[in-house]
């Protein structure tokens, strides 16, 4: 067993469920007698572990399509039929929580709602709503001559704009806001070292969420972008792809988290060319992975808590959420610390860490049980015949016979 908080494994480890919550945790011989009606799940071989987080989530995208194929192609009505079946997918393969961290209209907060009331099954969702994004920044990627109120993008520029913009998300019913930073190889004023919202921009936005009782995540590339999204108090920087040593101790000093979603670089440096990204955004993808791999190892090396985010729906389809898994152990992390980091570090991230994240009496029971063995070969996270029991709230959601 893996409880989410100590280093190693507990052997024969066991873990009792009252009603929806976690009543005891420990080795099994040690487990509390059962009364009637006591049902027990066998996962011997398997490695029990808390419900996995995903905080860098697009349930309504579709793997081979652009983003500008997303919306020119598809309704929003065809894109919330997508969400709700990768929000199934998402969950079976054992992500009990997942962040929406950009999404058309008000897709991932009708989902989440949909799921809550029980008509369909997904993991617990976090809903973003559209990014707030600058003119030709990140998530206004459409033509000029094309207007839609249905866009991945809010566009808000200055201070009053982007405070506008936080309480349409808020009226709409997010449970968190999302800013771009900086741009991207597909944005269409500046590529990925392109710095778009202002550090008082930021500011501003982050006050109003936070006014509402909102987290904030960033789009943060470049130097420039990562700074003015540090400074302006974000709670979660998302990518972090060129980090130094002012924004490292920025992230030391302060409460903000990093979720550096590495398998985004390679789902265009491995997977891009078979789908038919454009060479010239993978070049501009290529050129920023030494930076972004020197800032993964760079926040790793200096101890900083460091999230899980998978960024899956584009080059990777939602369901491949661990293949992130697989990256940070590529670059230097343990099994058991990639875990954590889509366990405990996630749930900190989301503040969500009174709630789930971690296998202790009190919580949520949110529970997976995983064999062959992760700590083998972290790469068996992506085979769903390895994913045993998936429960949420202490309600089975996928058992897989031996």
């Amino acid at each position: 067993m893996l409880d989410g908080i100590a280093d190693a494994p507990i052997a024969d480890g066991a873990v009792v469920v009252s009603d929806s919550r976690i009543s005891w945790v420990g080795k099994s011989a040690s487990a509390p007698a059962g009364g009637a009606g006591l049902e027990t799940i066998d996962t011997h071989g398997a490695v029990i572990m808390p419900g996995l987080i995903d905080c860098h989530t697009h349930i309504s995208f579709a793997v081979h399509l652009s983003l500008l194929d997303l919306e020119s192609r598809h309704s929003l009505e065809r894109a919330t039929i997508t969400a709700v079946a990768n929000a199934r997918t998402i969950l079976f393969m054992g992500y009990t929580t997942i962040r929406d961290v950009g999404s058309r209209g008000a897709i991932a907060c009708a989902v989440r709602d949909a799921i809550a009331d029980g008509i369909i099954s997904g993991p617990r969702i976090l809903a973003g709503g559209p990014i707030i994004t600058t003119t030709g920044g990140l998530a206004d990627f459409l033509p000029s001559w094309v207007s839609t109120t249905q866009s991945l993008g809010l566009v808000a520029d200055g201070v009053d704009e982007v405070r506008k913009a936080v309480r349409k998300l808020v009226k709409m019913g997010v449970d968190i806001v999302k800013f771009d930073a900086t741009g991207h190889a597909i944005s269409r004023a500046g590529g990925m070292s392109m710095s778009t919202m202002s550090e008082e921009e930021i500011a501003a936005g982050v006050r109003e969420a936070h006014r509402y009782g909102k987290r904030v995540a960033a789009h943060a590339q470049s130097r420039a972008g990562i700074l003015n999204a540090l400074r302006g108090g974000v709670d979660t920087l998302e990518h972090g792809s060129e980090l130094d040593e002012e924004s490292i101790e920025l992230l030391r000093q302060g409460r903000t988290i990093l979720v550096p979603t590495i398998s985004n670089l390679y789902s265009y440096t491995e997977q891009g060319r078979k789908i038919g990204v454009k060479d010239s955004i993978i070049a501009e993808v290529e050129r920023s992975a030494p930076a972004w791999i020197r800032s993964l190892e760079m926040a790793h090396e200096a101890g900083l808590p460091i999230a899980m985010g998978g960024d899956v729906g584009n080059r990777y389809p939602n369901g491949q959420n661990s293949v992130e898994l697989e990256m940070l152990v590529r670059h230097g992390f343990t099994p058991v610390e990639a875990i954590n980091a889509a366990t405990r570090v996630s749930s900190q991230a989301l503040g969500l860490d009174t709630e789930t994240g971690t296998l202790e009496v009190g919580k949520a029971a949110d529970i997976i049980a995983v064999g062959p063995s992760p700590l083998d070969d972290i790469r068996v996270m992506q085979d769903a015949s390895s994913i045993k029991l998936v429960m949420r709230g202490g309600r089975v959601e996928r058992q897989t016979p031996d």
